[in-house]
């Protein structure tokens, strides 16, 4: 398990740490040298809680996971293994610095979370048909690749990606829409979610990514597919094919 945070990043944000304690959105008193809430302080020993008590402040501040530094992506989901968690901590008090000095840009802040992990196989499973990057195939050998029948390709419901320097030098090249590759079916018809996915006990690594594919028309018709044999000799030349222009709207 895990508690995860995600953040906007526009122009240079720097979240610097998150600090966990059971006190309930408490006000920072800057002991000793004032004697009321609500001060402005860089380290605060003591805390006020809402009910007026002073209690001692949270433990030591922790430095989040940031598997997707490298991926420069607007939201980026941080991580803060269990283990760095107090015992029945019921708040975290998060402490963020803006770098950018343009008043147009700005920074948020997902509500921390700690969500309950299943594994891959028990979101996905083996029937739902699965579109599985050529990277990552054989790491997913219980998954369902998406099928392939009489010229008419399986709607997916997942897509299973690599690590993002592997996803951007093969999948967005030669599996592109644009190059005619698999991608074509999952982009024209899908709209992907990508899932909050971690590697078991490495929280440090970006294994990939998994994303739910939601079909644009969720009440579609399948196609209606005819089939028959023919038998046709090797010179035979029925019409000459039919190539759109790249310039064609």
């Amino acid at each position: 398990d895990d508690i995860g945070m995600r953040r906007l990043r526009h122009g240079r944000f720097a979240l610097r740490s998150a600090s966990i304690g059971c006190t309930a959105a408490p006000t920072c008193w800057n002991f000793p040298s004032c004697s009321t809430p609500n001060s402005t302080c860089s380290d605060c020993p003591y805390v006020v809680t809402p009910s007026g008590s002073v209690e001692a402040s949270a433990p030591a501040a922790v430095q989040p996971i940031d598997a997707d530094r490298k991926a420069n992506r607007p939201w980026r989901n941080l991580r803060i293994p269990m283990s760095s968690v107090p015992a029945g901590a019921t708040a975290m008090r998060i402490v963020a610095t803006d770098n950018n000095l343009d008043p147009d840009q700005w920074l948020a802040v997902t509500p921390p979370r700690a969500p309950e992990l299943k594994t891959l196989q028990d979101v996905v499973g083996s029937s739902d048909p699965v579109l599985v990057d050529f990277a990552v195939g054989a790491a997913f050998p219980c998954q369902h690749p998406m099928d392939a029948s009489n010229g008419v390709n399986q709607i997916p419901q997942w897509r299973i990606l690599p690590e993002l320097s592997v996803a951007n030098s093969q999948s967005k090249t030669w599996m592109a829409t644009v190059n005619g590759g698999l991608l074509t079916t999952a982009e024209a018809l899908t709209t992907p979610s990508t899932m909050a996915t971690y590697l078991k006990n490495d929280w440090y690594r970006d294994w990939g990514s998994l994303q739910r594919l939601s079909p644009l028309v969720p009440d579609a018709v399948p196609a209606a597919v005819s089939t028959g044999t023919s038998t046709r000799w090797g010179w035979s030349r029925p019409g000459a094919m039919q190539v759109v222009p790249e310039d064609d709207e």
